[in-house]
């Protein structure tokens, strides 16, 4: 924490354009979400990856659960109110897994999970609103947004009618227009990172304020300490 506040402080005195690697903001559904303008209440990240022997110095908080502790606070825009952590050390002498309930100003959660244990890769995320779900696969490349279809009240009257078992038998609420589904495309848009260096570059070239700042690198840098200081604290 010193030295990203030592970081600021130097850019700022130099009137620098200072940005921070958040880049899974650039990933192409994370970008087709803001373009929705999709406000989260609830949010479930899940980062799993197998053991690569790299980064043991620092453990899953620092290593890969900092990426969505930024996304979240991107997606929800409003501070952390309150964290609720648990994880432990599997394969190193650093925690491998963790996990974390974090709780908004706003009202808003989330639950975060990652895991440098794991047998296979998954990134996936999961936001909840009161208009819509989106679904994110990373790892695929594939978003889902699930919404209210244009006849959702005329069908939601009809089915008071039934049986808590014929509703359950009801397979046709995308086809009856009670739900609607969008897939989002996201092909051709696989490149995260030369989008964040050209965006960066746009940034210093035309002193503009760039997509993540100095100060979101240090506040994701500041939530990371947090959770991993309470996993600490815990008997594992």
């Amino acid at each position: 924490l010193p030295s990203a506040r030592a970081i600021l402080a130097a850019a700022e005195r130099g009137r620098a354009t200072l940005t921070v690697g958040h880049v899974e903001r650039f990933q192409p559904g994370m970008r087709k979400v803001r373009e929705l303008g999709f406000v989260p209440r609830f949010v479930e990240c899940q980062r799993l990856a197998p053991f690569s022997f790299r980064s043991t110095d620092i453990g899953v908080v620092h290593d890969l659960m900092i990426h969505d502790l930024d996304l979240v606070r991107y997606l929800v825009g409003s501070p952390v109110k309150s964290v609720d952590a648990a994880g432990g050390a599997i394969l190193t002498e650093h925690e491998d897994m963790a996990s974390v309930r974090l709780v908004f100003e706003n009202g808003a959660r989330a639950n975060v999970t990652a895991s440098r244990a794991s047998l296979q890769p998954t990134r996936r995320l999961r936001m909840f609103s009161s208009s819509a779900y989106v679904s994110l696969d990373m790892h695929k490349n594939y978003g889902l947004v699930v919404k209210k279809g244009p006849r959702w009240k005329e069908g939601r009257s009809a089915l008071s009618n039934l049986t808590p078992e014929e509703i359950a038998a009801r397979t046709d609420l995308v086809s009856s227009g009670m739900l609607e589904l969008v897939e989002l495309d996201l092909a051709g848009h696989e490149r995260p990172l030369q989008a964040e260096l050209e965006h960066f570059l746009g940034a210093v070239r035309s002193g503009t304020r760039p997509e993540v700042t100095g100060e979101d690198g240090l506040a994701a840098l500041e939530l990371a300490e947090r959770i991993a200081a309470e996993i600490r604290t815990q008997a594992w």
